[in-house]
């Protein structure tokens, strides 16, 4: 009996945290609960009274799909201040896409109307690669379509540790999905071995699944800097950690550091961050 009873309760607390309804506008988009004198209605799954799940979908009062979005934010009481997030499309009373744009944060960055959209040689959500620079070579990295700029640039997120969250490039600097990975050449250093265990250390937060190859410091000199006075403050070395992972290699540039105090550097203090993420292909 009791379990019978927590499993209602569950029940009901599943119906009231996400709540599908269906709402009605008139002519003027302006809410009203007088069927009669509805134009277009919506349907939206609230998890709260200002949060909804999965995509908004508005109709016609014929039923046919007038447009549909994403939110992240609902106002209960007016439809014109919803945030809305990613892609949204209007149709036409047939049905048939007239307008696409894409809004981050209640703003509107990209509009195209429906040949735009259809003639695009990539749409959001394409897994392509971009062309980045990485030092002085120009390699092909896996990257993320968020949405089309104009006629021939895009928003896009790369797919690697290091390179940035989004990034706005021109359609020439992209193609569509294919192997990357560029020859590996790696420097000569003299080996510094708090470094690279804290490399091999940090990539392993990343990659728990890595499998480590090598790690390889860049030249046998430090990079020091000094305050005003000629004072050393710190020294930097960079380097390399080489390792495999899903079936793929790679290399992970670091940057280690060392504080200056008491006439000596302090490799008790010693400080390491993950720079940038790049294939290779593999031997």
């Amino acid at each position: 009996m009791r379990k019978l009873l927590f499993l209602l309760l569950c029940a009901c607390v599943a119906q009231v945290s996400a709540q599908q309804k269906t709402e009605y506008y008139d002519k003027d988009w302006k809410k009203t609960d007088d069927k009669s004198q509805m134009t277009y209605y919506r349907i939206i799954e609230y998890t709260s009274p200002t949060t909804c799940k999965g995509p908004i979908v508005y109709y016609y009062a014929n039923g046919v799909k007038q447009s549909e979005c994403n939110a992240s934010y609902v106002d209960p009481n007016d439809e014109e201040r919803d945030v809305l997030e990613g892609s949204v499309f209007w149709y036409d009373q047939n049905g048939k896409m007239v307008q696409f744009c894409y809004y981050e944060k209640g703003s509107r960055l990209s509009t195209m109307n429906a040949s735009e959209y259809t003639n695009s040689k990539f749409k959001s959500g394409d897994k392509v690669d971009y062309l980045a620079q990485s030092g002085d070579q120009d390699i092909w990295i896996p990257a993320e379509i968020i949405f089309m700029k104009g006629s021939d640039s895009y928003r896009i997120k790369p797919l690697f540790y290091g390179w940035g969250e989004t990034t706005d490039t021109y359609e020439q600097y992209i193609r569509p999905h294919q192997s990357t990975g560029i020859k590996l050449i790696l420097p000569s250093g003299t080996s510094e071995p708090n470094a690279e265990t804290m490399a091999k250390s940090e990539l392993m937060k990343v990659h728990s699944n890595a499998t480590i190859i090598q790690t390889v410091m860049n030249g046998s000199t430090w990079n020091i800097t000094k305050d005003y006075l000629n004072v050393p403050e710190y020294r930097q070395k960079n380097g390399y950690v080489v390792y495999k992972f899903d079936g793929a290699c790679y290399t992970m540039h670091f940057i280690y550091t060392e504080d200056y105090s008491g006439g000596n550097y302090l490799k008790s203090t010693g400080q390491l961050s993950l720079e940038t993420e790049t294939p290779y292909v593999c031997n």
